[in-house]
């Protein structure tokens, strides 16, 4: 039987770097396990690109609610003739 330690160290022997080009800035670095940017960065950038992308329409409604209402407020009465 295998111990769990040796295991571990056979698992963590396996593992290689390759070389990766990261998605968001296009650098090339070496990646081991499931890394896919280069940077805390890059994957900062990232996660805020696929939050905007799912939540544009929402965001654009909201935006659109909110003018609706600075110009009902500030040109409540007048008319333009």
């Amino acid at each position: 039987m295998v111990s769990l330690s040796e295991a571990a160290r056979a698992l963590a022997k396996s593992r290689r770097p390759r070389r990766l080009v990261c998605p968001v800035c296009g650098v090339e670095f070496e990646g081991v396990g499931r890394r896919k940017y280069c940077s805390p960065r890059c994957k900062f950038r990232a996660q805020w690109r696929r939050y905007f992308a799912r939540h544009a329409e929402e965001r654009r409604a909201r935006q659109r609610e909110r003018y609706r209402q600075k110009k009902a407020a500030s040109g409540a009465g007048d008319s333009q003739a």
